[in-house]
């Protein structure tokens, strides 16, 4: 990455950094990389039993892993959806995705970070979850285009619906309530507790796992 076009959100060998708004401008280059990235790794048919992790890095070595740094306040889901395009190819071969919240997730960044391969979706103590719809994907330029647009809108929410019914505890009433409000953050605790995420990094270099919480 050269200091000419300096872009927080990129692609360092098999690490992704989003640390910026998640739309065209900031991510048209990372997502070239990214496919790249994925085309190159070789299918990998083992599996990791992540009952036994006693931290989110005991992994098999051989399997290729793929890691996520997040600290966004989200952006187009359009763009959220060509990442997680090809971290689903990746994932098809093997890959693991590990996703870890180093400050924020919001919106398209928090869909992303619940996406990552179970027990392997970290958040630092002090990270958050933003959960809500955001602002429109689509303008009107156009007379007749409007209800298309609240069309295809409607269909783009329930989408976000349904991946945090898919992927978290949260209940149909929490996501409504989260949508309506549009400012509910969710601690690092409430994560683990909702299975927004499966690790919480503490300050002092130790990793809670869900199960050792409750205990």
């Amino acid at each position: 990455m050269s200091d000419k076009n300096i872009n927080a959100n990129y692609v360092k060998q098999n690490s992704i950094f989003l640390y910026d708004t998640i739309n065209q401008e900031t991510c048209a280059e990372l997502i070239g990389n990214l496919a790249e990235m994925v085309y190159n790794i070789k299918s990998h048919p083992t599996k990791n039993d992540t009952k036994t992790n006693t931290s989110p890095y005991d992994i098999n070595k051989s399997a290729p892993t793929i890691d996520v740094f997040i600290n966004s306040g989200g952006g187009q889901c359009s763009y959220m959806d060509s990442i997680m395009t090809f971290l689903n190819i990746a994932r098809s071969k093997g890959a693991i995705i590990r996703t870890t919240v180093t400050g924020r997730a919001a919106s398209a960044a928090s869909q992303i970070a619940i996406q990552g391969t179970p027990g392997f979706r970290i958040m630092y103590q002090t990270a958050f979850h933003l959960v809500h719809y955001g602002n429109s994907s689509f303008n009107v330029s156009a007379n007749g285009e409007a209800e298309r647009a609240m069309k295809n809108e409607k269909q783009l929410r329930q989408n976000q619906v349904n991946t945090y019914k898919k992927f978290t505890k949260l209940t149909d009433k929490e996501i409504a309530e989260c949508m309506k409000t549009e400012h509910h953050v969710f601690s690092a605790q409430q994560c683990l507790e909702k299975n927004m995420c499966d690790w919480i990094l503490t300050d002092t270099g130790l990793y809670i796992s869900r199960e050792s919480n409750q205990r």
